[in-house]
C-alpha cells in the first residue's frame, strides 16, 4: 500500500533477494516479525550500496555472535512500494543498526512528494546487518554467465552474437591507445 509506515524494533529476519530470471531479477528487501513480512522493492545499485554501507558502519565494531542464517525470502512476498532512497545509522545506546528507507513518489517542480510517502525503519543486530551485508553483496556480485563468443553477458533470452549476426565481434585484446 503506497504511503504505509513501517517501524520494525525487533525484527527476526532482514533481508535480500530476488524474483525473477536473471537479466529480469527483481531486488527485494523483505523484513519478517512473527507472521508479519513487509517487502520493499529495490533497484540493484540500491542493494549493492545498502551491502557497502552496513560494512563500513561495521568495521569499527567488534564482532558478537553467529550470524543469522535463514535470509531466503518468505513465499507470497507482496510488494508494498518500491524504495526511493535509504540511509543508515547506528544508535550507540541500544547498539542497533538504523536502516531508513522512503518510498519512491512522484515530486513536484519544488522538489515535493506530490502524494503520501512511505517510511520504513527497522533496527537491526550487528549480527543482522553483517548478514544482510554479505547476502547484498552476493546478491550484486551474482550476474549472468558471460556469452562465450563475444564476452559480455548473456541476454535473459539469448542474443545473437557476432557468429549469428554476421558482424564480428569487438577485440578484445590491448590496442595500444592510452597505455602509457
Amino acid at each position: 500500500m503506497a504511503g504505509e509506515n513501517f517501524e520494525f524494533t525487533d525484527a527476526d529476519v532482514v533481508s535480500v533477494g530476488t524474483v525473477g530470471e536473471p537479466g529480469r531479477r527483481v531486488f527485494l528487501l523483505q523484513v519478517v516479525v512473527a507472521d508479519t513480512i513487509t517487502t520493499l522493492k529495490l533497484e540493484k545499485h540500491q542493494v549493492g550500496a545498502l551491502s557497502t554501507a552496513i560494512m563500513e558502519r561495521l568495521q569499527d565494531l567488534p564482532a558478537r555472535g553467529a550470524l543469522p542464517t535463514a535470509l531466503d525470502l518468505r513465499e507470497s512476498a507482496e510488494v508494498v512500494w518500491g524504495v526511493g532512497a535509504m540511509g543508515l545509522g547506528y544508535l550507540d545506546a541500544l547498539d542497533r543498526l538504523v536502516l531508513d528507507a522512503v518510498e519512491a513518489v512522484p515530486v513536484n517542480e519544488a522538489g515535493d512528494p506530490t502524494e503520501p510517502q512511505g517510511a520504513l525503519r527497522v533496527l537491526l543486530t550487528r549480527e543482522q546487518g553483517q548478514a544482510l551485508a554479505i547476502r547484498a553483496a552476493d546478491l550484486v556480485e551474482a550476474r549472468r554467465p558471460p556469452c562465450p563468443r563475444c564476452n559480455p553477458p548473456l541476454a535473459p533470452r539469448g542474443q545473437a552474437g557476432p557468429k549469428k549476426n554476421g558482424k564480428r565481434a569487438p577485440d578484445r585484446r590491448a590496442s595500444g591507445r592510452g597505455a602509457g
